[in-house]
């Protein structure tokens, strides 16, 4: 893997730097399904495969845990994990990062913030999606725009949460997102003031632990 994701040189230019992203995402999917077909072979295997679950990257830029991590970690605690593969990325380690491992979720914690607005924010955001390969990239509040570059570039579809009021505030990740969930009609009817398409913003409310 460090031999697919090194960088020969810093690409400044934007055109240089998708270049070398379909690269790296051309290399790793042919690496992937070389292995694939060498492994069934060597092992005798002739049926199909099973249709691969979609993996879903669960994103959080901050550490913290208020209600919006909260809602978040009761969501993937029920989520069926014979449909869906989950994994998540957390800026740093803490309460959220130890209560998602709780549930099951592999977690990483990366140790950088990714809303700074520079390059080594995108590189970094580029080398962790080309290492994890999310089909789907979920993000659960402000993450800022090197992890949505990167995505953009990788051809990651993004699922953008929005659990506030003012989505001004996430202009650019609710633009550059396949699909908008808000969490009520008022946060709904918000994005269509903003422009958002009504077919792009989908309504589902936060989970209540009827447990609890």
């Amino acid at each position: 893997m460090s031999t697919i994701l090194k960088n020969d040189g810093p690409p400044y230019e934007d055109d240089c730097f998708s270049a070398w992203c379909r690269a790296v995402r051309s290399r790793i999917n042919a690496s992937a399904d070389a292995d694939t077909r060498e492994v069934r072979s060597l092992l005798g295997l002739t049926t199909p495969l099973p249709p691969p679950r979609p993996h879903v990257l669960y994103l959080s830029a901050a550490g913290g845990f208020s209600g919006s991590e909260q809602s978040l970690l009761q969501t993937l605690a029920s989520l069926d994990e014979q449909r869906f593969q989950k994994s998540a990325v957390i800026s740093r380690p803490g309460v959220f990062a130890d209560r998602m491992r709780a549930v099951g979720v592999e977690t990483t914690c990366c140790g950088e913030e990714f809303w700074s607005s520079n390059y080594e924010s995108l590189a970094c955001a580029a080398r962790l999606l080309c290492h994890i390969r999310p089909d789907i990239l979920h993000i659960n509040s402000y993450a800022g725009p090197g992890i949505v570059f990167a995505a953009h570039l990788l051809g990651i579809p993004i699922v953008q949460h929005v659990r506030i009021a003012t989505p001004i505030d996430l202009a650019d990740q609710v633009q550059h997102a396949a699909a908008v969930i808000a969490v009520s009609r008022f946060v709904a009817g918000r994005l269509f003031d903003f422009g958002v398409p009504q077919d792009r913003v989908h309504c589902i409310y936060n989970p209540v632990d009827i447990m609890y």
